[in-house]
């Protein structure tokens, strides 16, 4: 479980997070919606250790994050940014990411890549932006991370392969499930819970329309956001 008490996070005058309370349970999909700027990326950053808050503490399986890597090493963030030299190919961001996460899948990596079309020998600097996307969410995919977190994973792809994707996602979901965490601006009904940030305040979108676990949310509009799954805790 990821989870976030009294999240503040401020740059300068700016505060992108207001003593936000979060909640992410096990193996469940879950999806972080909000505009540009409302503080997302902040928010995951945090909650992994990339940024440390203003006030508040992120905690993941029951211990803090901070300066933590026995629980950080479960935990998988896919951001927008590419920390890699542009001179590594795609085989090498496979095996590069095998060495940090002992359930690294090569061979679903490999199959994933055929099926996107991704030609493993490619340096990541000819990539184009769809494609460099699409490297990057196989990775996420095949560690098969306890915690697996998506940040604006369908940026530069288009509708074909972001439908491969969303399909892949839960095909790879149901083969292995662990909590999937998706932050963008879109939304699909394919996310079994939702929460929304709005003005570095988290909210709570909806719950599932089936207790299957899939379903449209629907606004409700809390500021504490600690989903409960039905019949369960988060």
């Amino acid at each position: 479980m990821i989870e976030g008490k009294g999240l503040t996070m401020r740059f300068g005058n700016n505060t992108a997070l207001d003593g936000v309370d979060v909640c992410f349970g096990d193996n469940k999909i879950y999806g972080l919606l909000g505009r540009n700027g409302a503080g997302k990326s902040t928010l995951l950053s945090v909650v992994t250790n990339r940024l440390l808050p203003t006030a508040g503490e992120g905690f993941i399986d029951g211990g803090p994050a901070r300066e933590n890597d026995r629980v950080l090493g479960r935990v998988y963030y896919m951001g927008e940014k590419t920390l890699l030299p542009d001179t590594a190919t795609v085989a090498q961001l496979f095996r590069w990411t095998g060495g940090f996460y002992p359930g690294f899948d090569g061979e679903y990596a490999g199959q994933l890549a055929d099926t996107f079309g991704l030609p493993e020998k490619k340096k990541l600097k000819n990539l184009s932006t769809g494609y460099l996307t699409i490297a990057k969410l196989i990775a996420a995919l095949a560690s098969n991370a306890p915690y697996t977190l998506f940040d604006e994973p369908v940026l530069g792809l288009d509708a074909n392969h972001r439908e491969v994707f969303y399909r892949q996602l839960i095909e790879s979901y149901s083969r292995q499930p662990r909590t999937i965490l998706i932050s963008s601006r879109r939304w699909r009904t394919s996310l079994s819970r939702w929460s929304s940030s709005k003005r570095g305040k988290s909210c709570w979108i909806g719950r599932p329309r089936r207790s299957s676990g899939w379903g449209i949310p629907y606004l409700a509009g809390r500021r504490r956001w600690t989903p409960t799954a039905p019949g369960g805790t988060c």
